[in-house]
Parts: C-alpha cells; sequence; structure tokens
C-alpha cells in the first residue's frame, strides 16, 4: 500500500481539511499537479469534497483539474478531458436516479 493510501485509512484524517492558510488541500494540490493516482485515491475517501473553493480565489479542485492544464478541456465533455479532470467530473456529474 502506498504512503498515501495508509494516511487515507489512518484514524482522524479529514481529506478535506486545508494545508495551507489559502485553504488549499490534499485534493487541491493532487490536481493542479496533475497526481492522477492521489487523485483517485483521494475521490475515493469517504466525504472527499471536490467542490471546495480556496480562499483567495474560490477556486475549486474541480477547476484546478479542468483548467489549469489546457485552454481546449470542456467541462460538459468528460470524455474529452485528461483522466484526472474526467474523474473529478464525473464525481460531480448528478446520477441520473437523482
Amino acid at each position: 500500500m502506498s504512503v498515501v493510501g495508509k494516511l487515507l485509512t489512518a484514524a482522524g484524517i479529514d481529506v478535506n481539511k486545508a494545508v495551507t492558510t489559502n485553504g488549499w488541500s490534499p485534493l487541491h494540490i493532487s490536481a493542479q499537479q496533475g497526481h492522477e493516482s492521489v487523485v483517485g485515491m483521494l475521490l475515493a475517501a469517504a466525504g472527499v469534497n471536490v467542490n471546495k473553493g480556496l480562499k483567495t480565489d474560490g477556486a475549486s479542485p474541480l477547476f484546478m483539474a479542468t483548467h489549469m492544464w489546457s485552454a481546449s478541456i470542456a467541462p460538459d465533455d468528460p470524455m474529452s478531458a485528461p483522466t484526472t479532470s474526467r474523474r473529478l467530473l464525473l464525481r460531480t456529474r448528478p446520477s441520473a436516479h437523482s
């Protein structure tokens, strides 16, 4: 198991907790840096919030994954986005059963 995987299973871990004064969460950082495996592990964690905005500009992990890498990514077409962006976009799409 990876270090991230071990940390995510530790008691008391809050995957949405800001790790900087500006509000960057582990998911913000992973999405912005394109760390797909870490994003995948964080998305699997209970209670993860892909729409949590930064204190400075309100940017969410979803925004970072879809806009920081390529201006050509279309949020309404998740399948055209890079893998990490696709995971975040599909995670936030309403269910057909809701």
